[in-house]
């Protein structure tokens, strides 16, 4: 999750640059950048279900939640 985070804070950086330069307008790097972050999204979205399960799962093992 952490290298997603740093992905997307990357990705984030070179899309305000390309905005933000008036010769790289209209070009495809932007819906390019764009579509990365949406994949990164995704991604992040996986992991952090997978973080929560896992939570869940210690906290049943501990015996602070019980099993549903």
């Amino acid at each position: 999750m952490r290298s997603i985070k740093e992905s997307v804070r990357a990705l984030k950086k070179r899309l305000t640059e390309l905005k933000d330069s008036a010769h790289d307008k209209g070009t495809g790097g932007i819906s390019e950048l764009e579509k990365e972050l949406s994949h990164l999204k995704l991604e992040w979205e996986k992991w952090d279900k997978k973080r929560q399960k896992a939570a869940k799962e210690r906290m049943i093992l501990l015996g602070h939640e019980e099993k549903h």
